[in-house]
């Protein structure tokens, strides 16, 4: 999905981004659920994300991508697209919330 360079992919991209660096921007969009990402891929790794959160355990490129692997099995999320997302994605952790709120749909409130 690097190659789709739509708004809403972008920020998909970039709410996953951020919070595989810092977990702690969930907290600028705790309202975000896996069913706003258009993307199946992008939600199963924002559920990944938000279980391991909620476990008390850290959420970045190595635990999602075995969190991923373990619970859902046919479930495919490469470990280079998890890369580049926790690593070579241009983001401002800071904007979470700006970047969620692109997620939404025109007048919906989270």
């Amino acid at each position: 999905m690097k190659f789709e360079d739509d708004i809403r992919t972008r920020a998909e991209q970039r709410v996953l981004a951020c919070l595989l660096r810092k977990n702690i921007a969930l907290c600028h969009c705790s309202w975000l659920m896996p069913h706003y990402f258009s993307h199946d891929q992008h939600g199963m790794i924002f559920a990944a994300i938000r279980s391991l959160i909620a476990q008390g355990r850290v959420a970045d490129m190595e635990t999602v991508f075995w969190y991923l692997d373990e619970t859902y099995p046919r479930f495919h999320v490469s470990g280079d697209y998890l890369a580049f997302l926790a690593e070579d994605l241009d983001v401002t952790v800071v904007h979470c919330g700006y970047y969620a709120a692109k997620l939404l749909v025109p007048g919906e409130r989270p």
